[in-house]
């Protein structure tokens, strides 16, 4: 469970230093405002697939438990479980019960929705 919490602020850690790279880059009204224009659910899938394209979640790789995200990201438990199940429904990520929600696939482009890599 230690090792958990380390990469729940681990995952923090990177959130905030792409918003920085983001900033530096001019860009941050940009997606700033592409953020507010969505819903909290799909903000959380966007969060997770560019944690997958930036290779700092790997297939395999443990999502933080629902109680860390809801912690780090103030989301309430529903939003949270709706994201993911997004992310399950795309086949991206998996549910194994008991256990969490672990990456099952790499992802290209979040547009284009194209996927690769498949662990099974």
């Amino acid at each position: 469970m230690f090792w958990l919490g380390l990469f729940g602020h681990y995952l923090l850690f990177l959130l905030k230093d792409f918003l920085m790279n983001t900033i530096a880059d001019g860009t941050a009204r940009k997606v700033k405002g592409a953020l507010q224009a969505k819903l909290k659910y799909e903000q959380l899938s966007e969060y997770i697939i560019s944690l997958i394209e930036n290779d700092r979640l790997h297939i395999g790789d443990q999502i933080p438990s629902l109680k860390q995200l809801q912690l780090q990201l103030g989301m309430s438990k529903e939003t949270l479980l709706k994201g993911l199940n997004h992310l399950v429904e795309k086949g991206i990520i998996e549910s194994v019960y008991r256990k969490g929600y672990f990456v099952k696939k790499k992802t290209y482009s979040i547009h284009t929705e194209s996927f690769c890599c498949s662990t099974k």
